[in-house]
């Protein structure tokens, strides 16, 4: 892959991710969607939204089809942490790992993209293959990734281990939670023809479009 194509895509994943998981000022209403999302994506009961006291946000997804529960804590866009449990019985044995992310700790790939973000992609240049895979690195196989051995045995789940954005982390793991392989499939397609239709034409992706527009 050449350097300028290299260069495309960097500004292209890190247009998407502020384009369908950044939002700012939005914030509860696109956790809202979100947990509402599950239970249809998943075939499974409906999730309860997060709860909010002062600017923290404390949520729990009942992933029943897999026995798995997690919990999860929003203090900022650079500062939260996501438990994942056997469920059930919930005792604090039954742990499995916590996804960390501390803003005091210097962080060069955020901070970075921090100061680059005025640089915009060239539409002429983008295609659906770019998106795809931007959004295959971003959700179906991050590069940096762990895999539930036990008691959860299923090389098909991959959780991302570089992925510093809480909003992007809870849909990923929206993404490689659903027991549906050919759901998932369909799925990224979709948001394959959503992002690619709102980079080249409004530069919008709204909470509803991101969550509802599954099958």
């Amino acid at each position: 892959m050449s350097t300028h194509r290299d260069l495309h895509r960097t500004r292209l994943w890190e247009t998407i991710i502020r384009l369908g998981f950044t939002p700012v000022g939005r914030e509860a209403d696109w956790l809202h969607q979100y947990s509402r999302s599950l239970g249809t994506f998943w075939e499974c009961d409906q999730v309860k939204p997060p709860s909010k006291k002062g600017v923290r946000v404390k949520g729990v997804i009942d992933c029943v089809p897999l026995n798995l529960l997690l919990e999860y804590e929003i203090g900022s866009a650079e500062r939260f942490s996501i438990r994942f449990l056997c469920a059930p019985p919930l005792q604090e044995k039954d742990r499995m790992w916590t996804h960390d992310v501390d803003h005091q700790h210097f962080s060069l790939r955020t901070r970075w993209f921090n100061l680059a973000k005025a640089k915009k992609v060239k539409k002429n240049r983008l295609t659906e293959d770019d998106v795809r895979e931007i959004l295959s690195g971003l959700l179906v196989h991050p590069a940096v990734h762990q895999h539930l051995v036990s008691p959860i045995d299923n090389h098909n789940i991959r959780i991302g281990g570089g992925i510093d954005n809480p909003f992007l982390f809870l849909f990923h793991l929206r993404y490689q939670l659903c027991p549906d392989i050919d759901k998932r499939n369909r799925e990224l397609t979709r948001l394959v023809t959503l992002f690619y239709r709102a980079l080249t034409k409004n530069g919008i992706v709204t909470a509803n479009e991101l969550m509802n527009g599954t099958d």
